[in-house]
């Protein structure tokens, strides 16, 4: 009876030294809690404020002047002979928002500086004395970006064979850059209709 006593008081000493070494190590993680949530509401602060900068100064508001900007036009006639150079006429609206198509010349100018994406089709009519064949290249500024082929053979019934080429480009442009599709090669080309040729843009970015 006299050992188990003595046991005893000997294990109340340490208990109290474990539970004040618990307390001091709760005492710290709280401390350190406390700095913790302080460091995130500065950093929230911070995000905010970077948030409300890069609205503000990044990423104007849209205006309804802005845009869209596209334009699209077809051949509707039934063929057309070009000269070697000679820009191809698309002179029929499909969609049109923000002008820039001269549909009497051919010649887009670009409202806007930024990137576009620019595409046309051509069809190769052939109707002698004409080429057969049909070479066209996309013109940005004078300079050309992308060529299209497509290859006619004329004759009667099964033998009149007609062939489409396309191209698209992404493009960035200056505002009053000037883009067009031209004949290359052949001094004299048929270029077909029934909304098989076709030439469009589009503003996908604005800088």
């Amino acid at each position: 009876m006299l050992k188990f006593i003595t046991t005893f008081v000997l294990l109340v000493p340490l208990v109290t030294a474990n539970e004040a070494e618990l307390q001091e190590r709760i005492d710290a993680l709280t401390a350190q809690n406390k700095r913790l949530v302080k460091t995130v509401q500065i950093l929230e602060k911070r995000i905010t404020n970077l948030e409300q900068k890069g609205i503000k100064h990044n990423v104007p508001a849209r205006r309804q002047s802005d845009g869209p900007w596209t334009f699209s036009y077809r051949r509707d006639a039934t063929r057309q002979t070009f000269k070697r150079n000679d820009p191809i006429v698309f002179p029929n609206k499909i969609t049109d928002l923000g002008g820039g198509y001269d549909n009497t010349t051919g010649i887009y100018t670009a409202p806007h500086a930024g990137l576009y994406m620019i595409t046309c089709s051509v069809l190769a009519d052939h109707n002698s004395p004409s080429s057969p064949q049909l070479h066209a290249s996309i013109m940005v500024d004078g300079v050309a970006k992308a060529n299209v082929f497509a290859y006619s053979e004329n004759g009667s019934g099964t033998g009149h064979h007609r062939d489409q080429g396309s191209s698209t480009i992404f493009v960035m442009l200056n505002q009053g850059s000037r883009v067009w599709v031209k004949v290359i090669d052949q001094d004299h080309v048929t270029v077909g209709g029934d909304r098989y040729s076709l030439f469009s843009g589009y503003l996908l970015w604005q800088s």
